[in-house]
């Protein structure tokens, strides 16, 4: 049983116990804070992913992001994407379309001359597809000199599958590129061209395509290694309903893929080689600490996300949080005004020099905050601030790691409607394939014409031919 309340009997006893209850205060009150702020992550306020929001907590809201001034849709210089203009060398069949009857009084206009023409509507359609059966008759003759009887050899890969070259890269981009799972892709061939295909044929199909596209993808790795500016990113796979994790390292014309079984530092060195001499924009997971500070960018829409979390925290750190923002807001400021042609490299810099001394003078101020994770959050950053600059000294860097976020959208979408992958094997497939596709993308590259051209190497046993560079 408790013994009660402690019982002052002099002034310095009822000092010490008030000093030492309000000290029990003061840790409950921070405990209690430090909840409220685990139980208030989202994807506002960490790197919490959208789709993790609690739906209870109403409309989500929105990482604190500052505008770039641009107007929704193209912008200036974009390319625009049209069909070119269709004529009578193009059409495979003219349909005349005349007039049978006079809009005005009624009467037949069959037959009546002149008439002109006075527009074209073209259609475009798809003719009925008709499966290709290559028969390779084997025979067998006697030489006529020493009477042994010898058997005609088929070309290198035919008896390896009954599915020839197109038929396993429609079903590998179907899997891999519009992530339909492998019992659903077993319906499409016979429905649109009509040869059965098994789910154990599908599946037979994805395999030789992950073997096919190895040598490429080991190439695309290669260019990431030796790219001047790569971004990285990383986010949770599923594999046999273990937690794995597929990570990205991203270049304007290549982007690879790994599906690890860790996040660690030994598996970053699968992702970029020790030696890597480029710059590297990633999210300021630790892991990629071990990067060279001089030649590595923090994300700065991460950092905003930081900075909004002290401000949700509450409590002495919400101020030094709101400054953060605010000199988060006059960074992008700059640097939007640089991105949309208002200024040009040189004043950008300018522009951005004072700047720099409010962001430090901030996380000096923070360093005495009474906040014990607004002092180590300003320390940390104070410790890497050469990552936080890298975009302002280097021209061709970002100050956020947005572009990795949209390389791994494709990989999250999958994830979402397959769960994931069965196997090893299956998510070799998967990393794979998702290299290959992401690349060819980057660089303007018929994904499917070039897997077949490509499996029509492997399974010829003939070199492969790489992904093409951009011109």
């Amino acid at each position: 049983m408790s013994s009660g309340p402690p019982i002052a009997t002099t002034l310095e006893e009822a000092n010490a116990i008030n000093a030492a209850l309000w000290a029990e205060v003061q840790a409950l009150r921070e405990e209690v804070r430090e909840l409220r702020a685990r139980l208030g992550k989202d994807s506002s306020n960490s790197s919490k992913p959208p789709s993790t929001d609690a739906p209870w907590k109403g409309p989500k809201r929105k990482p604190p992001r500052l505008r770039s001034g641009l107007k929704r849709g193209a912008q200036p210089g974009h390319q625009a994407h049209r069909h070119a203009t269709l004529t009578d060398k193009d059409a495979s069949e003219v349909v005349d379309v005349r007039p049978e009857s006079c809009d005005g009084c009624g009467t037949s206009l069959v037959g009546v001359e002149p008439c002109e023409v006075s527009g074209e509507i073209p259609l475009i359609d798809l003719p009925p597809i008709e499966v290709l059966v290559t028969l390779f008759r084997i025979w067998r003759t006697r030489c006529p000199c020493c009477g042994k009887r010898t058997t005609g050899t088929p070309p290198p890969g035919v008896g390896e599958s009954l599915y020839g070259p197109r038929i396993h890269a429609l079903v590998a981009m179907l899997v891999a590129r519009l992530r339909i799972s492998r019992d659903e892709v077993r319906t499409v061939p016979g429905s649109v061209f009509g040869v059965d295909i098994s789910k154990g044929a599908v599946q037979a199909c994805c395999v030789r395509a992950s073997e096919a596209v190895a040598p490429a993808v080991e190439a695309i790795k290669a260019d990431v290694a030796a790219a001047e500016n790569v971004n990285l990113d990383e986010t949770s796979w599923k594999e046999a309903g273990k937690l794995v994790w597929l990570r990205l390292a991203a270049t304007t014309t290549s982007v690879y893929y790994l599906i690890a079984p860790t996040r660690s530092r030994n598996e970053l060195d699968k992702l970029l080689p020790a030696d890597f001499e480029g710059n590297a924009t990633t999210d300021r997971y630790a892991v990629y600490n071990v990067l060279d500070a001089l030649s590595h960018q923090f994300c700065h829409s991460h950092l905003r996300r930081d900075f909004q979390a002290v401000i949700d925290r509450g409590g002495d750190g919400a101020p030094i949080g709101k400054k953060l923002l605010a000199a988060s807001d006059a960074l992008f400021h700059v640097w939007h005004r640089f991105k949309n042609g208002a200024t040009d490299w040189a004043a950008m810099r300018r522009e951005m020099a004072p700047v720099r001394t409010t962001w430090r003078d901030v996380f000096n101020a923070g360093l005495a905050s009474p906040d014990k994770r607004v002092r180590r959050l300003c320390k940390t950053l104070l410790y890497y601030w050469p990552c936080l600059w890298i975009f302002w000294i280097d021209q061709g860097v970002e100050p956020t790691n947005n572009y990795a976020e949209q390389q791994m959208r494709p990989p999250v979408r999958w994830r979402r409607t397959c769960f994931g992958t069965q196997s090893s094997a299956g998510s070799l497939f998967a990393a794979r394939m998702l290299s290959v596709f992401a690349t060819a993308h980057r660089r303007g590259v018929d994904a499917l014409g070039w897997l077949t051209l490509a499996l029509h190497a492997h399974l010829a046993q003939k070199p492969l031919p790489l992904l093409p560079q951009p011109a």
